[in-house]
């Protein structure tokens, strides 16, 4: 049942959080007008048309109106919306709990105490508390907005992640970590990659404190079972009481995540699991990780906590004091290793890896000597590193990225999109519930949002989404422009990396410099750039995905990154498709609309419309002709599917532009 716009009457005070103290029990929050109506889709969750567009704080003069935005994911009772506070245009991020999902009065203790405590908190990696508030159906709380998604996302598309990175991540989650157990007394008691979530800028902040508890004198140990299995403590799973301990395990699971590519105790039974965690069952698969990591990998999964390191000592250990940490991470690294100087690891020539293996041993550290001028990148990244890191970190120990090849990233495509095609529910002219489909956590971190086909005489070029310019040039030679406009990178017909400057690079480069140049110009003068914030100081090189290949149909261009990531605009539509197989998703983006996504998976059992499953069997029809043109072929190279009848081919008129719109 939805109700009409008219009906929704903000409250005029705070009736969510008594003024008693923590723990005291009495009604917190005030039910006598929640309406008796239907619960909207799996588990009760409300509908995108049960919450209000427009969403009024008046606890407080003056009154802050929210503008709701795009749907950003949903939870066990609630779903989180970004909205635009009227005096400001910073986006925040706005989670909301119908109050018929709190009918019971535990159920309302639980999100009180999460507003409690959440409320109190402020410290940089830890995700910003700005408001809450109800009305006569919603309960809202309003916080910073984490652009990047979660370490979980980040997780799902790297598999694993470098050393380096590791450390860079896990500084921050201890930093967060101590503030709450030194500084308020707070156990989050369900830390994991889904509740760690990244900034724009690459911060870490602990977020979601649903489960979190506050104690209120030294040495008091709580007995409640509570957490996510996989990363459960053993005195959780025994109630022999636990208290901050049980964070630092769960620490310890996140880096063993991060740097193995799954956690420590996952088996295929729950059983299993607790059995494993109860004992400290785990191993460290043999790998080239390095023996700090190991080592504190070992003392933070200790069975018995008083063994564990506290998070103060964890950040003063070996791993983190002793070994190179950047000092920021280039937003590609969510779907991409980058690279750290030599200064960071034994140096190395340029790489010699082909697109085939986009994201092969982790770091993929190089040396910058070889490259015939250093860009600005280089040299402060090469000021910032530290020189009293321990060679033992970093001997060949950046971690192995786990990343799957090209090849093998399109047969995982092809796997999913066969299994939902032939399991698909049903294809209907209504869109599936958003509740049981959507899911805009799986969305792309990059797509191309322009292209321009100057095949016939220099190459096909395109913008991505983070403002990166790319060229395949016809003889097969790439080039990409970062989003700073300035630094690029050169990968030759072999697939060998190297990193040059706009204003700063060898004779025979002129040529492919200007061209990248007036691609830039031509898709710009199109559509204006968005603004792209300064590059930060960092020490590491971005690694953006290139154009593994690419063709023209009579309806369509299709596009495959070396991510894995297949791209299809139709050309009379202006619908857009974009694939993820590390993620299992489709994306949609409707010409004037925003990207909707969907995890594959739900498609199948869920259904989806008439156009979504025509858009489907249309990308599989073309994934299987990249597959097979290129079946005994794969190389630095990919074959291009030849034009068959108006299929598929490379397309020859110059100056075709295309935009998302």
């Amino acid at each position: 049942m939805n109700f009409p716009q008219k009906d929704y009457k903000p409250a005029g005070a705070v009736r969510l959080v008594p003024k008693a103290a923590l723990g005291e029990h009495r009604p917190l929050i005030r039910m006598d007008k929640v309406p008796a109506i239907s619960k909207g889709g799996k588990g009760g969750l409300l509908t995108a048309q049960e919450v209000p567009t427009e969403i009024l704080d008046l606890t407080k003069p003056p009154a802050i109106k929210y503008g709701r935005g795009r749907f950003l994911g949903k939870g066990g009772f609630a779903k989180c919306y970004e909205v635009i506070p009227d005096k400001g245009d910073t986006a925040l991020a706005c989670k909301i709990v119908h109050k018929n999902m709190l009918v019971k009065e535990h159920h309302r203790e639980k999100m009180a105490q999460e507003i409690m405590i959440h409320r109190t908190l402020n410290h940089p990696n830890v995700v910003a508390f700005h408001s809450y508030f109800d009305d006569d159906f919603f309960v809202y709380i309003v916080l910073e907005l984490c652009e990047k998604k979660s370490l979980m996302e980040l997780s799902k598309r790297r598999r694993t992640i470098t050393e380096p990175e590791a450390r860079y991540f896990l500084r921050q989650i201890c930093e967060a970590v101590r503030y709450l157990h030194e500084e308020k007394k707070i156990i989050h008691r369900d830390l994991k990659l889904g509740n760690i979530f990244i900034s724009s800028s690459m911060d870490l902040k602990v977020g979601d404190f649903g489960l979190a508890t506050q104690l209120d004198r030294d040495g008091l140990r709580k007995r409640t079972m509570c957490g996510t299995p996989n990363y459960i403590a053993p005195e959780v799973l025994s109630k022999t009481g636990h208290g901050f301990e049980v964070d630092i395990w769960s620490v310890g699971c996140i880096l063993y995540t991060l740097l193995i590519g799954r956690p420590p105790f996952e088996t295929e039974s729950l059983k299993e699991t607790y059995r494993k965690i109860k004992a400290g069952d785990f191993a460290i698969p043999k790998s080239n990780l390095s023996p700090q990591a190991k080592k504190l990998i070992q003392r933070l999964l200790q069975v018995d906590p008083l063994r564990r390191p506290t998070a103060r000592e964890i950040l003063m250990d070996d791993f983190i004091m002793k070994c190179f940490i950047p000092d920021s991470l280039p937003v590609s690294s969510l779907t991409m290793a980058p690279r750290f100087p030599s200064a960071a690891a034994p140096a190395r020539a340029v790489s010699s890896r082909r697109p085939l293996q986009e994201r092969p041993n982790a770091a993929e550290i190089v040396s910058v000597k070889p490259i015939s001028s250093e860009t600005a990148i280089f040299r402060k990244a090469k000021e910032n590193i530290r020189m009293d890191v321990d060679d033992s970190c970093c001997s060949d120990s950046t971690g192995d990225s786990g990343a799957m090849p090209m090849v093998d990233l399109l047969k995982s495509l092809r796997t999913q999109m066969f299994s939902t095609l032939t399991g698909i529910r049903s294809a209907t002219s209504v869109p599936p519930n958003d509740d049981e489909s959507e899911d805009p956590s799986l969305s792309p971190m990059l797509f191309i949002i322009k292209w321009v086909d100057y095949s016939d005489k220099y190459g096909f070029g395109y913008q991505l989404s983070d403002d990166s310019i790319g060229v395949t040039f016809n003889d097969q030679t790439k080039m990409i422009l970062h989003p700073d406009g300035s630094n690029l990178t050169y990968f030759t017909k072999e697939g060998v990396e190297s990193y040059h400057n706009l204003k700063q690079h060898p004779d025979w480069m002129e040529k492919k410099i200007k061209l990248i140049s007036y691609f830039e110009k031509y898709m710009t003068e199109n559509l204006l750039r968005a603004a792209t914030p300064a590059l930060a100081n960092t020490s590491c090189i971005p690694r953006i995905p290139n154009m593994y290949t690419w063709f023209r149909t009579s309806r369509s261009v299709v596009m495959t990154l070396t991510n894995g990531t297949l791209q299809i605009n139709n050309f009379k539509t202006h619908r857009k498709i974009v694939l993820c197989p590390a993620m299992g998703a489709i994306s949609i983006i409707e010409r004037g609309q925003a990207m909707r996504t969907y995890k594959l998976a739900h498609i199948t059992g869920n259904g989806c419309t008439a156009v979504m499953k025509l858009d489907l069997e249309y990308a599989f029809e073309k994934l299987e002709a990249i597959c097979k043109a290129n079946e005994s072929t794969f190389s630095a190279t990919p074959a291009n599917p030849i034009e068959k009848s108006g299929a598929v081919g490379i397309g020859t008129a110059a100056g075709k532009l295309e935009m998302q719109v």
